[in-house]
């Protein structure tokens, strides 16, 4: 991962006015996302291999439920992913993921597309009622 990758997604996250603090990892780079105007957190993994994961824990379960899923794909979108998981804690994880060449002249568009539909799903929509 070099450093155009990292500041390509840090760049994107200023100009959507998002906050951000970013942590080195050893596959990547994650961010720690705030909105605070309409009091939204969420986080942010980015791999190495180009994979974005955005994820924000909704509520909790029962762990009877740990590791269900319920997720969406298209065929048009092979590598883009959105769906809710229970994790091995019993916390409730709303997540989208999506394969970007990073280095493609078109993957600003790309992250700046799918944060801004991530966060939207979030605002418009109590997530916790489809529960």
């Amino acid at each position: 991962m070099s450093n155009t990758d990292v500041s390509t997604l840090g760049a994107a996250l200023s100009r959507l006015g998002i906050n951000y603090r970013d942590f080195p990892c050893r596959s990547g780079e994650f961010y720690f996302c705030t909105i605070p105007e309409k009091k939204l957190t969420f986080d942010i993994q980015y791999e190495g291999n180009g994979l974005i994961r955005m994820w924000r824990f909704i509520g909790t379960a029962p762990a009877s439920k740990a590791g269900r899923r319920c997720e969406y794909r298209t065929s048009k979108s092979p590598h883009a992913v959105v769906g809710m998981e229970v994790t091995d804690e019993g916390d409730i994880s709303f997540y989208a993921e999506q394969k970007i060449d990073i280095t493609d002249s078109r993957s600003a568009v790309r992250i700046d597309r799918m944060i801004s539909r991530y966060i939207n799903l979030q605002v418009d929509n109590s997530l916790a009622l489809a529960l």
